[in-house]
């Protein structure tokens, strides 16, 4: 079978085909069976405990005829020279024909809105299979692609845009991926903090969490359901409301958690039974918390008709289960660097090629976990050795290199090729995900992580680390400590603001000490507690009987706005090239590669 094409199948009985009009038919057959209904019955009290989120006013807003600037301005927003569907032309064809057929295209898709009905013809779509492994050998190994004609694309982009401000409304909490405003980093932490936190579960009661592979899922959704449901928030619901499962929490005050339950299977199938959906228990698993007895999670196991979670399981594409040996968690990271360079040969490449593969391909290659987690620096070193070598062209890991990685990866400024740090660039991955936990962010998983290690109060006041923190918390807690050292508060409402604890007065770089032998130090807390009374003035006589000179006068001369919410920055630094002139240094550094990300952050 070579790369580009399908010369051979397999169906299900182990038959091999290689006429190309028998694969194409298995093909067909194949999406056919995966892609119609099976006719779900339910009744609205299937649905009588999901809340109604969208008004008649937002329907009547998603549902309304569009006008003949929305669709230009929406076909002004495509890819201009993308794939073409059917049709044969391109979003582009539209854009720079639209005063000879913008009326007929206009016409089209009011007519759509207007009616409801779309021609076959609009909905004539190619699909373009695309291998999910090296060795693809039946139409379950494809993922199909589909390419659309223009006019069902315009349609399409004109409903995600109306539906996409109602998006954080309709969905759950608990599906962060997708979603503006969410993180699928989110749903990774709150995996992982769940597995650890059963791991160290004590007492007589056992918990076991399972780990469900929906086969086909956006294919054999049923549309009379999607359309009334966020459906995995409405199992939840569901089989909470009929005591049928219980959430485990990370922390007695931290929010249930719905994924990890038990006797579900019954809502399961009452689930797939009037979605459409259909459950892959070859690919789900079970974990059970260590105080749960082997015969009872062999017995469990097997009613599930599900295997036991292993080490190398993943869930989201990062390990799920890390345990003491860190560097074998992460030693698919290596792997999957070695299968990006098994296809290349770095000697049929110049340097100027190798410098782009190395840069915008091997350096891009970790980003994903480096966004949640701490790489063990022996795996980096290795990640090094390996990009290293291919850019000197050597065939293995061995050879001469006539300069050092460190004077290559520097900026090009200062006359290196501006290879990415992979450790200071993991510093600044963690310290963005710290200054999302750090700021207010009351997204599911910053709750959970906030309730577990922070106890509910700002992170930023941690001073140790618990040994018995997650590696998750602990990569966490490493971005924390570098938010702490180079951040500081903007006074407005002074509600968030710790007065002892927190960095506030500018000029400062570390919290105000009281004056010596203050007994009533206790008496103020927060920054607005130094107000006049219902006010958002300095209280200046109390200012100064609990600072000292400078630090009063430090205080005094800062204006506060009538209006607005207490928020953090980072320190702004005295002259603007010290970042430049002082790159060799690790700290500088990490702070130039945070104002980056927080830069990007906002963007």
């Amino acid at each position: 079978m070579f790369r580009k094409n399908i010369d051979c199948l397999c169906d299900n009985n182990g038959v091999w085909f290689k006429d190309s009009e028998d694969i194409a038919k298995m093909h067909v057959n194949h999406f056919e069976q995966v892609s119609k209904t099976s006719n779900p019955k339910f009744t609205d009290i299937t649905f009588d405990i999901i809340p109604t989120v969208i008004t008649a006013q937002d329907n009547s807003q998603l549902n309304k005829i569009p006008s003949t600037d929305e669709i230009f301005q929406t076909i002004k927003n495509m890819n201009v020279w993308g794939s073409p569907g059917a049709d044969g032309f391109q979003s582009g064809f539209y854009k720079y024909n639209w005063d000879i057929i913008g009326q007929d295209v206009t016409n089209d898709v009011q007519g759509f809105f207007g009616t409801g009905f779309m021609p076959t013809t609009f909905n004539k779509t190619y699909l373009s299979l695309i291998p999910k492994t090296d060795n693809a050998t039946k139409p379950v190994d494809f993922r199909p692609i589909s390419l659309w004609n223009t006019i069902y694309k315009v349609i399409s982009k004109i409903m995600e845009d109306r539906i996409k401000p109602h998006l954080k409304h309709m969905i759950s909490p608990y599906q962060a991926a997708f979603v503006p405003g969410r993180d699928i980093h989110d749903n990774i932490i709150v995996a992982h903090e769940m597995i650890h936190t059963m791991k160290h579960k004590a007492g007589h009661s056992g918990t076991m969490a399972l780990k469900l592979d929906i086969s086909k899922a956006f294919d054999r959704i049923e549309w009379p359901f999607f359309a009334r449901n966020s459906y995995n928030f409405w199992l939840l619901l569901n089989a909470e409301t009929n005591h049928q499962i219980s959430g485990v929490k990370v922390a007695r005050n931290a929010p249930a958690d719905m994924h990890n339950i038990a006797g579900i299977m019954n809502n399961l199938n009452y689930f797939g039974s009037v979605s459409g959906q259909m459950l892959n228990l070859d690919k789900s698993n079970v974990y059970f918390s260590h105080n749960l007895s082997p015969s009872s999670r062999e017995i469990i196991a097997r009613e599930l008709k599900m295997t036991k979670m292993k080490d190398s399981d993943t869930y989201l594409g990062v390990t799920l289960l890390i345990g003491r040996n860190k560097t074998k968690s992460f030693k698919p990271l290596i792997q999957f660097f070695g299968s990006r360079l098994k296809t290349w040969k770095g000697k049929t490449m110049n340097h100027s090629a190798r410098t782009v593969m190395v840069k915008h391909v091997l350096n891009a290659l970790p980003t994903y976990q480096m966004g949640c987690f701490r790489i063990p620096k022996t795996k980096i070193d290795q990640m090094d050795v390996i990009q290293k070598h291919f850019w000197w062209g050597h065939s293995s890991n061995r050879g001469l290199c006539l300069i050092g990685w460190n004077n290559i990866r520097i900026l090009k400024s200062l006359g290196g090729l501006g290879f990415r740090n992979l450790e200071h660039f993991n510093t600044a991955m963690l310290t963005k995900l710290a200054w999302k936990a750090s700021n207010d962010d009351n997204s599911l998983c910053m709750q959970i992580v906030r309730a577990k290690y922070g106890k509910n109060d700002s992170l930023l006041h941690l001073d140790k680390l618990k040994d018995d923190s997650s590696w998750l918390w602990k990569s966490i807690y490493s971005g924390i400590e570098v938010v702490q050292q180079y951040s500081m508060w903007i006074v407005q409402r002074g509600t968030k603001i710790n007065i002892w604890l927190d960095n506030w007065i500018i000029g400062f770089n570390s919290p105000p000490v009281p004056i010596v032998g203050l007994s009533s130090m206790l008496s103020y807390t927060l920054v607005c507690d130094i107000f006049l009374s219902g006010t958002r003035i300095w209280n200046e006589q109390l200012i100064c009987s609990i600072f000292n000179q400078e630090t009063s006068s430090a205080i005094l001369n800062m204006l506060i706005p009538s209006t607005g919410e207490d928020y953090l920055i980072w320190k702004p630094d005295r002259k603007g090239e010290e970042l430049q002139n002082d790159y060799g240094n690790e700290s500088s550094a990490i702070k130039l590669m945070c104002t980056v990300w927080y830069i990007w952050k906002d963007r």
